[in-house]
């Protein structure tokens, strides 16, 4: 368990067709930090990797059980269905009024024009089936589970994690209608911590493994200086950001992430408080549960190798397939090229010619101001694209 701890917190009817449609509320940035609208519209028709019909009817009843605002909450954890209808204001919805109502469905703007309640349904079930499955599908324990992680991401106020990006341009953030004062107030803070954190130990989602789903890179920490409140931030920050690049360049299809720790010159006086931490994975891990696809732990200490073996007999399958630990350059080779695909230097730009992971070329302030979904070397081409 201390090991695991102690490696990468990711567990990681209307009268008329004109008066059926609303569009946001919102002001839109001129910066672009949006994701293109056919890649949205892809992402927003995927249903959800449901293994079956009994997962799909489960999790339906589980949402069932929400209130409105939690079933809010819960669509909202998809950055795609957040950014749809909170952030945009080239998509139209039809109005709550409409939904049933058969009156100008032939229309070509009514008939192009979103669900937002079918939408709504769509990505809470998602997430209402990570912590089914999460719970080894026992629905009144993914329940509370789901209602944890919902109130937590609330107390903690997740989602305004997002705007971090948009905190470093002053005016066009000032001019957003969507924040109060009081919230941009706390976007700033949120990106100052962050801003601090971020020297003190690089975690950024550096690139996409074969499924194109995000590569998160964290490298040893260069100081035991810890505020609590900022590592805390920007864990939930690189959190974020790495789910939402999954679904961006997945579109949809995927939801994990894989987590790659590299341990050269790593120094365990270094970590932060272990009571810190462990606070900080405990709500990661309700969070975020069935997001991590694979942790690989590059040229760990020897230390550590002794200790996971002496752990291995005690861990479960399930955990001992999404952990592997690798050293050397032909090693790393044959592990990085199974799991990224033959491009390796391409889908994982960060890595050197001897296979060793670099931080050198990471550009702190570049990196804070991308889009959330952006990987640290945006890819070329738009997912929409890679079919």
């Amino acid at each position: 368990v201390l090991l695991l701890l102690a490696l990468l917190p990711l567990s990681l009817g209307s009268k008329s067709a004109a008066s059926s449609l609303t569009t946001n509320n919102v002001m839109m940035t001129t910066i672009t930090t949006m994701m293109e609208k056919e890649t949205l519209l892809t992402i927003l028709a995927e249903k959800g990797p449901f293994e079956n019909e009994d997962d799909e009817t489960a999790c339906r009843e589980l949402v069932e059980e929400l209130s409105p605002d939690e079933v809010e909450a819960a669509a909202q954890t998809s950055f795609a269905y957040f950014e749809a209808t909170q952030l945009r204001q080239d998509l139209q919805f039809l109005s709550t009024e409409d939904n049933d109502d058969d009156e100008g469905k032939n229309d070509t703007t009514t008939a192009t024009a979103l669900d937002k309640t079918k939408l709504q349904q769509q990505f809470a079930m998602r997430e209402a089936r990570r912590h089914y499955i999460g719970e080894d599908r026992n629905a009144e324990r993914a329940l509370h589970s789901l209602r944890e992680a919902l109130s937590l991401r609330s107390e903690l106020r997740v989602n305004l994690v997002r705007f971090i990006p948009l905190a470093a341009h002053e005016e066009a953030f000032d001019n957003l209608t969507v924040l109060s004062d009081a919230e941009k107030a706390v976007v700033r803070t949120f990106r100052a911590q962050v801003e601090q954190e971020f020297p003190r130990q690089y975690t950024i989602t550096g690139g996409l493994d074969v499924d194109r789903s995000a590569v998160v890179v964290r490298f040893p920490r260069l100081t035991s200086e810890t505020d609590v409140d900022g590592y805390l931030t920007t864990l939930l920050y690189v959190t974020e950001r790495a789910l939402a690049a999954t679904e961006y360049y997945s579109t949809g299809r995927q939801e994990k992430v894989l987590a790659l720790s590299e341990y050269l010159d790593y120094n365990s006086a270094n970590a932060p408080p272990i009571w810190s931490l462990k606070d900080s994975v405990l709500k990661l891990q309700h969070m975020y549960p069935e997001r991590l696809k694979k942790m690989i732990l590059t040229d760990p200490p020897f230390w550590m190798r002794a200790l996971y073996s002496l752990l291995f007999p005690l861990l479960s399958k399930s955990t001992v397939d999404k952990v592997s630990m690798t050293s050397g350059a032909s090693e790393k080779e044959t592990v990085l090229t199974e799991l990224i695909g033959d491009n390796v230097p391409k889908s994982l730009p960060l890595l050197q010619e001897d296979w060793s992971i670099s931080s050198d070329s990471i550009d702190i302030e570049q990196y804070l101001n991308q889009p959330m979904y952006q990987t640290h070397s945006p890819l070329e081409s738009s997912p929409a694209c890679q079919e």
